[in-house]
């Protein structure tokens, strides 16, 4: 409806990774990127600035899970954290959600925000497979 695209590349299958906590993860990457993105409507956004790209890698030991979009102005970083634009009570719990399900398996993460004609944001998870 609103021209956000979706590209999703890899796959997980075969990874032994606890279900609840892979699917807290993707879910609130896309939850988060489905939100920042349908901000761009009526903007004059590119279909490059309304794709949200998700990509798994994986070897004998790792899990990279890659995911970047783009948002408005209004999203911002403090203290090494990411601030929502939401406020209230839905405030942050995503990315926080996300955190601690990769350092309960002893994953990595990070993130980057870059100022471009909109804000890039581009995640970067390492879950290690055992």
């Amino acid at each position: 409806k609103r021209g956000i695209s979706l590209e999703v590349t890899g796959n997980i299958v075969g990874c032994e990774l606890n279900a609840v906590d892979l699917c807290t993860i993707i879910a609130n990457l896309l939850d988060n990127a489905i939100e920042a993105v349908s901000k761009l409507y009526g903007l004059n956004a590119s279909e490059k600035h309304k794709l949200i790209t998700l990509d798994f890698k994986k070897n004998a030991n790792i899990l990279l899970i890659t995911q970047s979009n783009y948002a408005i102005a209004g999203m911002r970083e403090s203290n090494n954290r990411i601030i929502s634009s939401k406020g209230g009570s839905e405030h942050g719990f995503g990315i926080y959600n996300i955190k601690n399900a990769v350092y309960r398996n002893g994953g990595e993460f990070r993130y980057e925000i870059k100022d471009e004609e909109f804000y890039r944001f581009e995640f970067e998870i390492m879950l290690p497979l055992n």
